[in-house]
């Protein structure tokens, strides 16, 4: 997988309703905060930069760090991934967490996408559901922007949120996918295939 950038301004879902978000300026700021020393001087104090999100290793396609899915659900759709990689050589990976921690799920699953290099040869495509959050979110590269709008991947995503809300985690994320999937097959002119 390679990395590839992703679109700067997409959508953040909360589990009971959706909202959008705005852009996120990913430039660091020229001036030190308040506070902060831009040279270390007599009577200066140097902090140390914030620390870097740490994710957990990527094991394949699907990840389920909270535990909430099913092993079946899991291997169905690993193979379903593996083979929407060799037919439209697109990466698609869901990363299921208890929590964001501090971070709001649309910087912490874009700084996920980067580090675990989501993109393949046409693209790819990062879900992130934070359980105890009660959030969810969806990256996409730049790539598929003209093939996943953001309305589209509000209104694909938005078949998620019933089944997120009764605690069936698995039948919400195969829903997205399979839409997900369908979308680009139409779009992209490959053969769709189903996570059953």
């Amino acid at each position: 997988m390679k990395s590839i950038l992703f679109a700067g301004l997409l959508l953040v879902f909360s589990l009971s309703g959706c909202t959008q978000s705005k852009s996120v300026s990913l430039a660091s700021n020229p001036t030190p905060p308040p506070g902060n020393a831009a040279s270390a001087g007599e009577g200066s104090e140097v902090h140390d930069p914030p620390p870097l999100l740490e994710f957990p290793k990527a094991d394949g396609f699907v990840n389920d760090f909270a535990g909430v899915l099913a092993e079946k659900d899991k291997q169905d759709l690993e193979a379903a991934f593996r083979k929407l990689q060799e037919r439209a050589k697109i990466d698609f990976a869901i990363a299921v967490v208890e929590t964001t921690g501090e971070k709001n799920i649309f910087d912490y699953s874009l700084a996920m996408a980067k580090e675990w290099k989501i993109g393949s040869e046409n693209g790819g495509i990062l879900l992130v559901a934070a359980i105890e959050d009660r959030k969810w979110h969806i990256q996409i590269t730049k790539d598929l922007e003209d093939d996943l709008t953001n309305a589209e991947v509000k209104k694909i995503g938005d078949v998620i949120v019933p089944d997120f809300k009764i605690k069936k985690y698995g039948a919400g994320i195969k829903k997205v996918v399979n839409k997900m999937i369908a979308e680009l097959a139409k779009k992209q002119g490959f053969e769709p295939l189903k996570v059953m």
